[in-house]
């Protein structure tokens, strides 16, 4: 079984960061396959690091941050300690103020083993005059980290100028290099201080299996004077010095905890510590478990781990979607959550589309969510088309210049930047099903941890030109529990029952749709219809431009219906909420 911390070698680690002293040590989680950050989490505790990380170590990469954030950035005390698996961000670099620490990384060419990189970087330190630092080896490269007291940023300025510093460092490294050990080693460019790096006691996975932890040689306790001095001069602009301290070097290897009591070459094997044998304590019971046993122990286990990650994500995931109507939205509570369906229907086609681009925008802009859209009517020119619409306020006719390449490109980004995540466009083909269409949008929401864990909305546009049964209407239903998702469609030519869906909306637009309506059997029954009576003519008449929208919401499962009312701009497609005022 792979031993994946050692105790010992990652206490030393944390305690020799010193970012306990400014408060709390920053970690993060990276996927060993796309080399993304999938969680962070801010420590002051060893014993509480060690706990977190048995969870993941065997499934990420656990790195440390070079600079942690500083104590404006940091949760509340209640959430250090643990992984947050939300955030997926590590040092935001605006704010970077402990900055205490950079890593110079040294790689061979292929013709010198990690021992003898480690000891050219060594030589190198010396002869520049560092004597306080630590060399590092992580997996094929080799770590030079050396410490700074105070910080830089709070010595030489902005981050651009500290990032222009540890480049002319780099720089001047790779100068003081003979030819020979150019040949052998080389100097990667990563001394950014935004960074994390891998940690000591920790084996890292990859694609290619298990990576070795750091291993420590020369542990730096303290800054070092003579890098002071050289972070002083390359600000100011000096040359820096040539002199040579001395030429070689000692290592000394730390060895305990990084050596196992048993070697791979154990010559007593494995068999005799598995079948029989060994001391029974005093009063203690001998226990022979069958094979059949332990697998079925497992699979009971295996079970129970699934469902409760299953229950845990639910629980993180627990959302309500805000919408384009407000009245709406305090109704429900919020908005939509995952696993409902709502079924939007109305006279015009364009009007319900622009709804549900306004809810979906309202999302966006709120809170950090994964939005699917699927349309019928919409494809991805016509939906930025759309939103630079929405967001200038006018036609694409009327917005001047717009006709320009440069000037389309700029509104294009101006609208992508509204949004804390964009949402994920489907096109399809004319003989792609629903189905078809469905089973892309699950196969993206489980295609990535981190996103299956994000809100989820899935917006299905014209349902009826896609799948005008029952059948089709089963299928969204599916989507919707299983990606774990809300999921909007809407429909204006075949009908929804009411009883298939969590919320059925019905959009009239205009005047004369909107009288008979009225007057219709339908919403007889409403207890908002006298309401509607006295405030839906006073927006008929002259509105410049703006054309009356009666909204009516029908919740079939908790028996309640709502009214609302807006004036909808149809060449932008903005909605104007109405807030009624009581008679007397």
């Amino acid at each position: 079984m792979e031993q994946t911390i050692v105790e010992a070698d990652l206490r030393g680690f944390f305690q020799r960061l010193g970012h306990v002293e400014h408060g709390c040590s920053e970690w993060v989680l990276v996927d060993p396959r796309s080399r993304e950050i999938r969680g962070t989490g801010f420590f002051t505790d060893p014993d509480l690091l060690l706990m977190s990380l048995q969870a993941y170590s065997g499934s990420y990469n656990v790195q440390v941050c070079r600079n942690p954030r500083p104590r404006s950035c940091q949760t509340p005390p209640g959430g250090n300690n643990q992984f947050d698996r939300a955030r997926n961000r590590a040092v935001p670099l605006d704010q970077l103020e402990i900055l205490d620490s950079t890593v110079i990384l040294w790689r061979s060419r292929g013709r010198s083993t990690q021992d003898q990189v480690a000891a050219i970087a060594a030589n190198l330190m010396a002869r520049v005059g560092i004597n306080e630092y630590s060399v590092e080896t992580a997996g094929p490269l080799v770590s030079i980290r050396i410490l700074f007291q105070p910080s830089p940023v709070r010595r030489f300025g902005a981050l651009e100028d500290c990032r222009t510093v540890f480049a002319r460092l780099e720089e001047h490294f790779r100068e003081r290099m003979t030819t020979e050990e150019k040949a052998d080693v080389e100097i990667v460019p990563n001394s950014s201080p935004e960074l994390h790096d891998s940690v000591i006691g920790v084996l890292q996975p990859s694609t290619s299996g298990w990576v070795m932890g750091r291993w420590l040689y020369a542990p730096a306790d303290q800054p070092d004077a003579t890098l002071e001095k050289m972070l002083t001069d390359l600000v100011a602009g000096k040359p820096l010095a040539t002199t040579a301290g001395h030429s070689t070097t000692v290592m000394a290897v730390r060895t305990e905890g990084l050596i196992s009591d048993w070697s791979a070459d154990d010559p007593y094997g494995d068999d005799a510590f598995n079948d029989g044998g060994g001391i029974i304590p005093k009063g203690g019971p001998l226990k022979i478990e069958s094979e059949e046993g332990k697998q079925a122990k497992g699979q009971i286990e295996n079970l129970e781990t699934l469902s409760r990650e299953a229950y845990l994500r639910r629980c993180r995931a627990v959302w309500r979607a805000p919408v384009a109507t407000k009245p709406l939205n305090s109704r429900t509570g919020g908005g939509a959550r995952p696993g409902e369906l709502w079924a939007i229907e109305g006279n015009s086609y364009k009007a319900v589309q622009d709804w549900m681009l306004s809810g979906m925008e309202n999302i966006l802009r709120a809170q950090d969510a994964m939005v699917l859209w699927a349309s019928s009517r919409l494809l991805p020119g016509a939906f930025h088309a759309r939103g630079v619409e929405r967001l200038s306020g006018k036609a694409l006719e009327d917005i001047e210049g717009i006709s320009e390449m440069t000037m389309a490109v700029q509104a294009q980004a101006q609208f992508r930047q509204q949004f804390k995540r964009l949402p994920m466009l489907f096109p399809h083909g004319p003989s792609d099903s629903i189905g078809q269409i469905l089973s892309q949008m699950r196969a993206f929401r489980h295609s990535d941890e981190a996103i299956s864990h994000l809100p989820g909305l899935a917006v299905i546009d014209g349902l009826d030109d896609f799948a005008p049964d029952s059948h089709g209407l089963r299928e969204v239903r599916y989507l919707a529990q299983d990606a774990h998702c809300a999921v909007w469609v809407s429909s204006i030519g075949a009908p929804i029952l009411e009883s298939l869906c969590d919320l059925h909306v019905t959009l009239v637009l205009g005047e004369t749709p909107i009288r008979s309506w009225l007057e219709s059997p339908q919403v007889a029954s409403d207890p908002d219809l006298a309401l509607s009576r006295q405030v839906l003519p006073r927006l008929f008449g002259d509105t410049q431009g703006r054309i009356p929208c009666a909204l009516r919401a029908r919740h079939p499962h908790e028996m309640w219906t709502a009214h609302a009312y807006h004036l909808y701009y149809p060449g932008t497609g903005r909605f104007q909420n109405i807030v009624p005022k009581k008679e007397g």
